[in-house]
């Protein structure tokens, strides 16, 4: 569910807008290779989302300091 500026709804909704489809940056949390999914921080809206290798792209590759 997204609010009417295109977000995800937080946990305790206020302008519902209805389904639709997001797109962010995120931090890769976790892979699962077996099942094609990922688990991936978004800093903007700070909420994790699990998602499928398919709906994933433009990955680089980082080291953390």
């Amino acid at each position: 569910m997204l609010d009417k500026a295109g977000k995800p709804v937080p946990m305790q909704p206020k302008d519902i807008a209805g389904p639709g489809t997001y797109e962010g940056f995120g931090i890769l949390v976790k892979r699962d290779v077996e099942n094609k999914i990922v688990e991936l921080y978004d800093r903007d809206v700070e909420r994790n989302f699990v998602v499928p290798f398919d709906d994933i792209w433009d990955v680089d590759e980082i080291e953390w300091t």
